[in-house]
């Protein structure tokens, strides 16, 4: 950075204004104040690697997930606080600082680092909108509790704009050790990390919630078959992507076809074993099941994860809830299942930061209808139309499939509609007004 002197005199205004989130924090005590004191924590951590940036070439990805550690643990450990303490009298107040924390994230994320703290705050921000409703007017110190975390969230945005444009600008004075992948993720030296890393997510979680599925058989076994299933080629495609530069908008669907069909399988398993008494199980695998989508989520795949997490935990708490101190085997088959999930947003966002990371060494292939950048005309638009609607469309259009009648009829026509505008986007590109 060429003046990180400015930057610092700019950045020091906005943790001057954590202070009252700190001290108010303080003064609600428990796991609000546990919270607090691991943000200022990872605060601190994250200004002394932005001061280092100002001074030091940019690293390898190695190194740089080395110095991007130590943030990275206590981000997951305010997210457990959370975690731990549903139906906590301050429950809004974890979850405001557990959506808000992921935004220390933008040091890993290019090209567009302050847009995703932006997305990020909007997360936040759905959460401190109930303190303010709960206690405006009525306490004052919650209110000036949110007022204070969001301000931070909210001023980071136009200093990142403004001098961290496009990522974390390391000194550029001496030569710069070996790029990273675009998308910031993994390795751009055939992705060992991310894929080994994942194998370790696969022996650490699933190998347990296998063995368990296939001890209580039935539907349950059948399922964790398929889910294994999906895991495999889910890891195929990782480790494609390291090696392979960016696809087409369809040749992705159709890399992307079997993982889907699995998980439309996997759903199907449910639907039809309703009554079943382990139908929470069924239920967590099929809630959860939506997580492997992350490889098609751009620019945000690991909070993606997290919120199916959620979904997936309404049914796996019942389980707990049943069987906790009365059958091992079952509270370890939630914790199997779920520890894969809630392990694989660290992983996310250290290797896939914006979307599943894919080698950069050649430029994107052309496709006529595919959506993907041709060498003419308004292309840009109607890629950047395609990535809309599978960033954000393909997960509708598969939930209202799955919720049917009317809501499935719906969502038909807009396809229909969608494909139409498309082509409209096309074909203005190429003809006069």
């Amino acid at each position: 950075m060429a003046n990180i002197q400015a930057f610092l005199t700019r950045y020091q205004p906005l943790l001057d204004g954590l202070e009252t989130y700190y001290s108010i924090s303080k003064k609600l005590g428990g796991p609000v104040d546990q919270q607090a004191s691991l943000f200022k924590q990872a605060v601190e951590k994250q200004k002394e690697l932005i001061v280092k940036a100002a001074s030091t070439p940019k690293p390898n990805q190695q190194a740089l997930q080395g110095l991007l550690a130590p943030t990275s643990d206590l981000i997951g450990k305010i997210v457990e606080i959370k975690e731990k303490n549903r139906g906590h009298a301050h429950f809004n107040h974890l979850s405001t600082v557990a959506e808000g924390v992921p935004a220390l994230g933008w040091v890993s994320v290019e090209p567009a680092p302050g847009p995703f703290v932006s997305e990020t705050t909007g997360s936040s921000e759905f959460w401190s909108n109930k303190i303010l409703k709960d206690f405006k007017g009525k306490d004052e110190d919650h209110v000036n509790w949110a007022r204070s975390f969001n301000g931070y969230l909210k001023g980071l945005v136009p200093l990142i704009k403004e001098f961290h444009t496009t990522g974390l600008s390391w000194n550029s004075g001496g030569a710069a050790k070996p790029p990273t992948s675009a998308s910031g993720g993994a390795p751009s030296s055939g992705g060992a990390g991310s894929s080994g890393q994942f194998d370790n997510l696969i022996n650490e979680h699933l190998n347990q919630y296998f063995q368990l599925s296939e001890k209580l058989g039935g539907p349950v076994a059948e399922q964790a078959k398929l889910f294994k299933l999906a895991v495999e080629k889910e890891k195929e495609l990782i480790s494609k992507a390291a090696t392979t530069k960016k696809p087409s908008q369809q040749e992705l669907a159709g890399l992307l076809a079997p993982i889907s069909e699995i998980m439309g399988k996997i759903t199907e398993i449910k639907e039809k074993n309703r009554g079943h008494k382990h139908f929470n199980n069924l239920n967590a695998v099929a809630e959860g099941t939506p997580a492997l989508g992350w490889v098609s989520v751009e620019p945000t795949p690991g909070p993606f994860v997290s919120e199916t997490i959620g979904s997936s935990e309404f049914w796996s708490n019942k389980i707990l809830k049943d069987f906790k101190g009365k059958d091992e085997d079952q509270v370890n088959w939630v914790k199997g299942f779920n520890g894969f999930l809630k392990a694989l947003v660290p992983f996310i966002k250290q290797y896939h930061t914006t979307g599943l990371s894919w080698n950069t060494g050649g430029g994107a292939q052309a496709s006529g209808s595919g959506g993907a950048v041709s060498s003419t005309g308004g292309s840009g638009a109607e890629t950047d139309f395609v990535n809309l609607v599978a960033d954000n469309l393909n997960l509708y259009y598969t939930i209202s499939e799955k919720l049917g009648g009317p809501v499935a009829d719906q969502a038909k026509l807009f396809k229909e509609a969608v494909e139409k505008e498309k082509q409209l986007i096309a074909k203005a590109a190429t003809t006069k007004k």
